[in-house]
């Protein structure tokens, strides 16, 4: 959704708009931690997204400046996207997330990025968003 599409003044609401649905947040969990940049790629994740579903979260991810084409000339199910900056500040964000999955569920994914937040979770960050931004 476009930001002059909100519902209210609220920074949470806006965010939620923003991306508030589990597969816009696993295409940027897929970006992010798999290094996942085409809509074939995204296909493949473990939690089965439908195509239609795929594009239609790519397109919102682009049209609100999440991610952005890079450019290849070639078709459209080979095309590379990248995170923008706006998306790097989110790793904050997505890291909370999946602490906070982790303590409450008993899903066993992504426990080397659980246990290296728990130790320096600064550190971690850092290096991820430094590591993401050279990236793209």
């Amino acid at each position: 959704m476009k930001n002059n599409d909100n519902r209210s003044n609220c920074p949470l609401s806006f965010a939620m708009e923003m991306f508030g649905d589990k597969w816009t947040l696993l295409i940027i969990r897929d970006m992010i931690f798999f290094e996942k940049n085409t809509y074939s790629g995204f296909l493949l994740m473990e939690e089965k997204i439908a195509s239609n579903i795929a594009n239609d979260r790519i397109k919102k991810l682009l049209e609100n400046g999440f991610i952005q084409k890079k450019e290849n000339g070639v078709k459209q199910k080979h095309i590379r996207y990248q995170l923008t900056q706006k998306t790097i500040d989110l790793v904050p964000v997505i890291i909370d997330l999946i602490e906070w999955g982790a303590k409450y569920s008993e899903a066993s994914a992504m426990q080397d990025v659980v246990l290296k937040a728990s130790k320096n979770r600064r550190k971690v960050i850092t290096e991820l968003q430094h590591q993401l931004s050279i990236n793209n």
